[in-house]
């Protein structure tokens, strides 16, 4: 397979098996991610090779077997999800809101309570800020199906 038509597989594939969301941290919607499942572990394997991420194994006491779960968060779901958009179809809205979103969260910057930028971790959002993102997260959240455990369970 080329470059190219890799792309198109993993699109196709992520059409099917995986599924885009945003964490909440403290309450409030903070990080892109995105994940695929599935029982065999080398289609997986592809998308971290070629996006890096993480896969991680799981039990399914459902059907009593293993299961496989690609995943990736912020950059890396971002660049992903950048790549595959023009070989999407199915989850190819939920990409674009996605982007979205990323690049919103990105621009957003953080103050401190004294009204300068901040760094570390005391910083916080104005409260316009926090509005936008909360639309994307209620946006995306339309599209996506019911999640237990992390898991889609449509």
């Amino acid at each position: 397979m080329t470059g190219e038509e890799e792309i198109a597989y993993l699109a196709g594939f992520f059409d099917g098996e995986g599924c885009i969301y945003i964490h909440k941290s403290k309450g409030i919607p903070s990080c892109l991610q995105i994940e695929a499942g599935q029982n065999v572990l080398a289609p997986l394997e592809v998308f971290q090779h070629i996006f890096s991420g993480k896969i991680k194994k799981y039990h399914d006491r459902k059907y009593s077997n293993d299961k496989y779960k690609w995943y990736a968060t912020s950059i890396t779901a971002y660049r992903c999800l950048k790549t595959l958009l023009p070989y999407l179809i199915v989850k190819k809205n939920d990409a674009l809101l996605a982007i979205e979103y990323y690049e919103l969260m990105k621009s957003q910057k953080r103050v401190s309570n004294r009204g300068e930028r901040a760094t570390g971790a005391s910083h916080f959002l104005k409260i316009a800020d926090v509005d936008q993102r909360w639309s994307y997260y209620h946006r995306l959240s339309k599209t996506n199906r019911v999640f237990v455990g992390g898991f889609d369970i449509r």
